[in-house]
């Protein structure tokens, strides 16, 4: 396996998902994890309704991905793939280019101990899936699909 620190963009459309629908179809996820809308990171949580929030989560999530390239290359290592200034910048694109980026992402954090300790790993993965679960339900092919009565 390998890891990388990813682009800006990467992590930018997936805060556009949130932003553009922070409260709807994504809102069991942040339900799960503490309710009030809110993505864990360390013992802080980053409320989706306070000011810059997308600059705070974005920094989280760039910190994580650098932290699961240093666990994996060693200390430090995460600059030698790109300089380490991330910076929220908005990047609108659709839900499946999110979802996509977020697949990138969380792929490249699943480091060292990173997924069996980070909150934010485990918060982005229910992200990951919730919207897995709205792009197929909204695809031709589930709406025709017939159910299966017991």
């Amino acid at each position: 396996m390998s890891a990388f620190v990813v682009q800006d963009k990467t992590i930018n459309r997936v805060i556009h998902a949130l932003a553009t629908d922070y409260n709807g179809y994504f809102g069991y996820v942040s339900r799960k994890i503490g309710g009030a809308v809110k993505v864990p990171i360390g013992y802080n949580h980053i409320h989706l309704i306070d000011d810059e929030w997308e600059q705070k989560l974005g920094q989280a999530m760039f910190a994580l991905n650098c932290d699961a390239v240093n666990q994996r290359y060693g200390p430090d290592q995460a600059q030698e793939f790109r300089p380490l200034d991330y910076k929220w910048q908005s990047e609108p694109c659709t839900l499946m280019q999110s979802y996509k980026a977020l697949q990138c992402w969380h792929y490249q954090c699943s480091e060292g101990n990173v997924p069996d300790t980070s909150e934010l790993y485990k918060a982005m993965e229910d992200l990951c899936n919730a919207m897995a679960h709205h792009l197929v339900s909204a695809m031709p092919a589930y709406e025709t699909a017939g159910w299966d009565a017991a």
